[in-house]
Formats: structure tokens, C-alpha cells, sequence
């Protein structure tokens, strides 16, 4: 049967149009906020320690207003972060750039990570440079995602505030130009 459109049917077609509108306006909104959220990669809070057992919430808790954060997914990486540490002529002393070297090795049990805690502990004779490992037991994925990270193959420079924002990415090994973008960021 066909129906004819006459006066009756206006309040329905009038309701669908609002309806329409609504939904129109709510998915543009939903997809601007995902937008925003996907080109504003930060990091995370997470409680951790460092390799002498102080205990961190960060990004409140880094050393610095601004801080390098290295980040490392495998041992194999540690030669590249060095690069980093030499290239930015990062200190453990305290003096020059603030920083810390972030491994992110996944989720483990407490008893696991205490072993491989004192493993890397065990390898950094300097309790300076200790101080400034701060390891992540934690889903490496989703935090490489969460923080904006497209591959957990190649080590990471970044500069992240203390509310964890990151101000600055720099992948693979150190090279001057890499050096430049990361200064950059760090000046106030």
C-alpha cells in the first residue's frame, strides 16, 4: 500500500530530521575528540621504581620540568640508547640534562621483575646511573600506543613534561640533526 505524504506525516518526517541532526553532530563530535586523542600521544601515570628501589609516579615524578626519556623494548637496544646518553652528553651526576632511560620489558610477576631488576642493577656498578633506569612492567603494546610510539623494533628519544606530554620524538640512533629537534624541546 502506498501512503501519500499529507500533514499527518510531517511530525514523523520533522522527528527523523532532528534524530538525524542529533546523530549527524554527536559523530562529528565523537570523531574530533578521537582525533584529538590520537594526534596527542602522552604518557601515561604509572607507579614504578627506579633500579635503586626509590619508588616513582610518572610523569609527575620525573627528574625534570622537561625531561629525556629514553626508551629501549629489548637488551639488544641498549647499544643504540647509549648513542643517546654519549650524543646528548647526559650526565649522572645530576648536572645538565635531565633524563631517564625507560626499558619497557612487558608484564611480568612481582618475583620475575625483582630478578630482572637486580639483572640490570647488577650491570650499572654506578648508583648515579641507577637512579636514572626506570623500568616499565606493563603491556608493552598498548603503552607504545598509548605514548604514540609506532614500533617497539628501535629505541625512542622523547622529551616529556611532568604532565606527560611529550614535546619532542626522535627514533633510532643518535645523529646530530636528532640532537637538534630534542635541544629544541628542552629549552624553556
Amino acid at each position: 500500500m502506498i501512503r501519500e505524504f499529507g500533514k499527518k506525516n510531517i511530525p514523523g518526517i520533522a522527528r527523523r530530521v532532528r534524530l538525524f541532526s542529533f546523530l549527524t553532530v554527536w559523530i562529528a563530535v565523537v570523531n574530533i575528540q578521537i582525533g584529538i586523542a590520537q594526534t596527542s600521544p602522552a604518557l601515561p601515570t604509572i607507579k614504578t621504581k627506579d633500579l635503586n628501589g626509590r619508588a616513582l609516579t610518572l610523569p609527575r615524578e620525573l627528574p625534570g620540568e622537561k625531561t629525556v626519556v629514553l626508551v629501549a623494548f629489548t637488551q639488544e637496544q641498549q647499544f643504540d640508547v647509549d648513542t643517546w646518553v654519549n650524543g646528548l652528553d647526559l650526565k649522572i651526576d645530576g648536572t645538565g640534562l635531565p633524563w631517564v632511560e625507560m626499558p619497557v620489558v612487558g608484564e611480568m610477576p612481582v618475583l620475575v621483575q625483582a630478578i630482572v631488576n637486580n639483572g640490570m642493577r647488577g650491570g650499572i656498578p654506578q648508583k648515579g646511573k641507577r637512579a636514572n633506569v626506570v623500568t616499565l612492567f606493563t603491556d608493552a603494546k598498548k603503552w607504545s600506543k598509548s605514548v604514540g610510539l609506532a614500533s617497539q623494533d628501535r629505541v625512542y628519544a622523547l622529551v616529556v613534561d611532568r604532565s606527560g606530554k611529550i614535546l619532542a620524538k626522535q627514533d633510532g640512533r643518535y645523529s646530530a640533526e636528532k640532537r637538534g629537534a630534542i635541544l629544541d624541546a628542552m629549552r624553556p
